[in-house]
C-alpha cells in the first residue's frame, strides 16, 4: 500500500517512506494540526483487522 508525497490521511500528509516492515510501513508527514513533521505509521489492513477481532475477543472473555 505505498503512499505517495502528497497524499493525505486525516490531518496529515505524507512526505516520503521511511521503512517498511511485517506490520506496514512508516511514513514522515506532516500534521497539520500541530504544524510539525513526525513519523506516521500505517498497519497493513489485513493485520488491523486481525488486531481488531483479537482485541473484541481479548475484552469480551471472562477472566
Amino acid at each position: 500500500m505505498a503512499l505517495t508525497s502528497g497524499t493525505k490521511l486525516g490531518h496529515y500528509e505524507i512526505q516520503s517512506p521511511l521503512g517498511a516492515g511485517g506490520m506496514g510501513e512508516v511514513y514522515r508527514a506532516t500534521d497539520a494540526k500541530l504544524g510539525r513533521d513526525g513519523a506516521l505509521k500505517v498497519i497493513i489492513p489485513t493485520l488491523s483487522i486481525l488486531l481488531s477481532a483479537m482485541h473484541r475477543i481479548y475484552t469480551m472473555s471472562p477472566r
